[in-house]
């Protein structure tokens, strides 16, 4: 495997909010986007000057699972393991709770955007495996549904809407709708 030198402008272009200003002039000052340009240039500086530092956090990320999770995105791991460990320092419901801030606080989207006319193979953001979600009073384990007709499911709970998701990934747990 290639060692490949990472420069700042490099770190950087892989920054959503963070452009390389000086503290003075974040551009987010007064949002609460302020905080994920801090966080940016954190990772930058870190990665520049003291890489090791990331390594506890990258091995807590990978502790909880969340590499797992959130794979395909464009967000360098260290960078995801960095805003994970602060999430975690100042909230509370880690997993589930972290990936609906990081899905709608950094990267601005929500799961109801997700929407294909058919059911994925994978999950659009981790590769995981999407299944069917079956509404209505579960008759028996999703486990056993598997045994008996060979096709892994989720169960959504007894309440259907016109604007309920048709499939969900097994790993990440996000929804995805249908057109």
């Amino acid at each position: 495997m290639r060692n490949m030198k990472q420069t700042r402008k490099s770190l950087i272009a892989r920054c959503r909010y963070y452009k390389g200003e000086l503290e003075k002039d974040n551009p987010y000052n007064g949002t609460d986007y302020a905080m994920l340009w801090y966080y940016e240039s954190c990772w930058v500086d870190f990665s520049l000057s003291s890489p090791d530092s990331l390594l506890g956090m990258v091995k807590e990320y990978k502790n909880d699972g969340m590499d797992k999770i959130l794979k395909r995105d464009g967000v360098p791991l260290s960078l995801k393991a960095l805003l994970y460990n602060r999430y975690t320092n100042w909230s509370i419901g880690y997993l589930s709770g972290f990936r609906e801030w990081y899905f709608t606080k950094y990267l601005k989207t929500t799961v109801e955007e997700i929407v294909r006319s058919r059911k994925p193979r994978k999950c659009p953001l981790c590769g995981g495996e999407v299944v069917e979600i079956l509404y209505g009073e579960p008759m028996m384990p999703e486990e056993d549904y598997f045994k008996t007709y060979h096709k892994r499911v989720v169960y959504g709970g007894c309440c259907i809407s016109e604007h309920s998701p048709e499939w969900k990934c097994r790993r990440c747990e996000v929804v995805i709708y249908k057109k």
